[in-house]
């Protein structure tokens, strides 16, 4: 997917799930099943800068980065955008986490958030 059509994909699905969302940009749909688990190199990447860093991210390393996720952290206000690895057991979920720096993940299955 050409990274501009990805951006503004992005943005519309962000913008009607002020939640939190997590789009495969390999299959162009909802990824429903798994853990996630944001990359370091994307932490902390907020508004459209944010998603543009993240949409490059995705783009230079689709071949073990799928997804693209957005959530809002109840705790800071804050809207992340996030490069996504999708991953089948907590365990390897949570260990990538704290590898990566992460304070969640977010288990699809449940629809839950698992801070570390």
């Amino acid at each position: 997917m050409n990274k501009i059509v990805l951006f503004s994909t992005i943005a519309a699905i962000a913008a009607i799930n002020p939640e939190g969302f997590t789009f495969n940009v390999e299959t162009l749909s909802v990824q429903e099943e798994g853990y996630a688990v944001a990359c370091l190199e994307t932490q902390n990447a907020f508004g459209v800068d944010g998603l543009a860093k993240v949409v490059d991210y995705v783009a230079a390393n689709i071949d073990r980065v799928k997804c693209v996720g957005g959530w809002l952290d109840n705790e800071s206000g804050l809207y992340y955008y996030d490069a996504v690895i999708i991953v089948n057991t907590e365990a390897e979920a949570l260990q990538i986490a704290r590898l990566n720096n992460q304070i969640a993940i977010f288990n699809l299955n449940t629809f839950q958030e698992i801070r570390l």
